[in-house]
């Protein structure tokens, strides 16, 4: 698993078996979506927000969460 930002959108990527999220939604303009398109990406959302992460011994789950409290692209990574 791989957290990066300052790209200012949410982004979950996966290539290889290695999931990618790119996460810039903390306050900052945002960037359109499709001027750049990911062949990797598994969702993608414009929206001011951030990403929740619950951690066990066997698993991670993440969901992305906006402003209004919303939940978008739930996903898990098992160990």
């Amino acid at each position: 698993m791989v957290f990066c930002g300052h790209d200012h959108i949410y982004e979950r990527s996966v290539h290889g078996g290695v999931q990618y999220v790119t996460l810039g939604t903390g306050g900052a303009p945002l960037y359109p979506l499709g001027t750049n398109p990911n062949p990797y990406s598994r969702f993608a959302f414009a929206a001011l927000g951030f990403c929740r992460i619950d951690v066990t011994p066997t698993q991670l789950t993440g969901v992305f969460i906006d402003t209004n409290q919303n939940h978008y692209d739930k996903f898990t990574v098992t160990r």
